[in-house]
């Protein structure tokens, strides 16, 4: 049995650790570098933890007609495969931005750029927000708009604005003071890329589906009524 809600071994509890350690994966048993424990000694690597989901979100973008981002993230989120938390929000975000990007009668060549999504995403580990100072939503996002606007290291307009758009959606994630929610952290990106969409792209993204929270009892670390999308009745 997998689990979806801390420790995909056991389901206990995620302990951060403070020093990365070797460790051997509890799934496919390969020695990776943790950063994170159960508290029964479990550690899942990043390729475990993403399995097969990447193929799930390509063929969810591939296939939808939707032309709002957080309608399509939340649709990818209901998928039996998707944790709560973890670095499947990476990918997700930036294949979210493309897909919706080119239903909205954006011109990319659609399926390359999805996989450049999916493949720069896979590479954003979990636990950035709170180990490197840029969270993985605001890193997955800088990857979408990345492919649309076609930055490189070797194009100076370009590369500058990327990185004032991923700035300011780290900017935009800072505002809360909590501990780490994947949900919370890649609406509100999410919402930013949309707002900023209007000056840096050739169209206007859409982020207005629904965006209260209704997995605030899974989730151990929720601010509640500190969070813009706790909503009790949900």
């Amino acid at each position: 049995m997998i689990y979806k809600d801390g420790c995909m071994k056991c389901g206990e509890v995620l302990i951060y650790l403070e020093e990365i350690v070797d460790k051997n994966c509890s799934l496919c048993g390969n020695l990776k570098a943790a950063n994170a424990l159960c508290r029964n000694d479990h550690f899942v690597c990043d390729t475990c933890h993403t399995g097969n989901f990447d193929d799930i979100v390509k063929n969810i973008c591939l296939e939808t007609t939707e032309t709002d981002m957080i309608k399509l993230l939340n649709k990818i989120r209901m998928h039996p495969s998707m944790p709560l938390h973890g670095p499947e929000h990476h990918f997700a975000i930036a294949s979210v931005i493309v897909a919706t990007y080119k239903n909205l009668g954006g011109k990319i060549d659609f399926e390359n750029a999805l996989d450049t999504a999916i493949e720069r995403g896979k590479q954003i580990p979990g636990g950035t927000c709170g180990f490197w100072g840029g969270c993985g939503a605001a890193l997955g996002s800088g990857i979408g708009m990345g492919i649309l606007i076609e930055s490189n290291p070797l194009k100076p307009k370009q590369r500058q604005e990327l990185a004032k758009i991923t700035g300011e959606i780290i900017q935009s994630i800072s505002m809360f003071k909590s501990a780490r929610c994947c949900r919370r952290e890649t609406i509100t990106a999410l919402k930013t890329v949309a707002s900023l969409s209007e000056t840096h792209l050739n169209l206007i993204l859409k982020a207005e589906g629904n965006s209260n929270c209704g997995q605030f009892k899974k989730n151990e670390e929720c601010p509640e009524d500190e969070c813009p999308y706790y909503v009790i009745n949900e």
